[in-house]
């Protein structure tokens, strides 16, 4: 299973419950922003999430971390909208003639 996260942008908004956390394999795409908000933040507040649980993208990317690692695997993506992947990072972004 694969839950997303679109990015909580205050500590007291969440759209999953902390608990949820505690399952997962967390992901996030920047370790420095996503702690100030949202799940991340609560879920370290009440002790359900540390700091090591949390996987930046980009080091599964380069090969520095696990992505999922079985099938029973939750997995659970936190995105503070930092990352754009919808194109390849060769392509430009499209201009706004």
């Amino acid at each position: 299973m694969h839950l997303n996260g679109v990015g909580a942008d205050s500590k007291t908004k969440i759209e999953f419950e902390p608990e949820v956390l505690k399952k997962s394999r967390i992901f996030v795409d920047d370790l420095a922003q996503c702690i100030h908000s949202g799940e991340i933040y609560q879920g370290l507040e009440k002790g359900t999430v540390v700091k090591a649980d949390l996987i930046p993208l980009g080091d599964v990317l380069l090969g520095k971390a696990e992505g999922r690692r079985s099938d029973d695997d939750i997995t659970f993506f936190v995105t503070t909208h930092v990352l754009e992947i919808s194109r390849p990072p060769h392509q430009t972004a499209p201009s706004n003639r």
